[in-house]
C-alpha cells in the first residue's frame, strides 16, 4: 500500500502546485487523487465494523488514541501530509455549515474502501459525524437506528457516530466513503 498512497500523495501534492489561492479539490479530483490506490489499499484493525476478524481497507487521518500515548496523528497523515492537507481541504469546502454559519468542527476523516460495515458504535467519537460516498457504486446508504436510511452517495448526511449504526449493501466497481468527526480527546 505504501507504492499506492505514495501515488496518491504525489496527484494531492500536484493538485496543490497547479491551484490558485482560495482554490478548494471538488470530488472529481478526490476519486482521481485515491484511484491511484487501486485496489492496494492501506488496512486497518477494525473489529466493531466487520465481522470477518479481518483487516478492512481504509485509513483515518487526523486525530486518534493512541494506546499509552493519548492523542496523537496517525501516521497516515504524517507520512502523507499533502494527501491529508488535500481531503481535508476537500471536506472543509464541501461540509455544511452549522445553523450559525460555522464550519462543522472535525478532528479526523475516516476514508474506507469498498466495504460495508456492520451494526456498530463508533468508539472515541463525540457524536455528530457527517458521511459521504463517492464512486461508482449504486446502495451503500447509511443506516441509522434514529434516523433509518441516509442516502450519502454524493452528499454529505449528518449522524450521530455514538448511535447504531451500518452500511446497506451496495453494487459496483467501488465505493469509498468519507467521514468527518470529532475524536472525544478534541477539547
Amino acid at each position: 500500500a505504501g507504492a499506492a498512497m505514495r501515488r496518491a500523495e504525489a496527484k494531492a501534492k500536484a493538485w496543490f502546485a497547479a491551484a490558485k489561492p482560495g482554490d478548494a479539490p471538488d470530488g472529481a479530483a478526490v476519486l482521481s487523487a485515491l484511484r491511484e490506490l487501486g485496489d492496494d489499499w492501506p488496512t486497518q484493525a477494525r473489529p466493531n465494523v466487520t465481522d470477518t476478524g479481518r483487516p478492512v481497507p481504509g485509513v483515518c487521518l487526523g486525530l486518534v488514541m493512541a494506546q499509552g500515548k493519548g492523542a496523537v496523528v496517525t501516521n497516515a497523515t504524517q507520512c502523507f501530509p499533502e494527501l491529508a492537507r488535500f481531503l481535508v481541504a476537500w471536506c472543509a469546502a464541501t461540509l455544511p455549515k452549522t445553523r450559525d454559519g460555522a464550519a462543522f468542527p472535525f478532528s479526523s476523516l475516516q476514508v474506507n474502501y469498498n466495504y460495508a460495515a456492520i451494526k456498530h458504535v463508533d468508539k472515541n467519537n463525540l457524536g455528530p459525524s457527517y458521511i459521504l460516498s463517492l464512486g461508482e457504486h449504486e446502495g451503500g446508504a447509511l443506516w441509522t437506528a434514529d434516523q433509518g436510511e441516509l442516502a450519502c452517495h454524493g452528499a454529505w448526511r449528518l449522524f450521530n457516530g455514538t448511535v447504531e449504526h451500518a452500511t446497506t449493501p451496495f453494487t459496483g466497481r467501488e465505493r469509498i466513503s468519507f467521514i468527518a468527526f470529532t475524536h472525544e480527546l478534541y477539547n
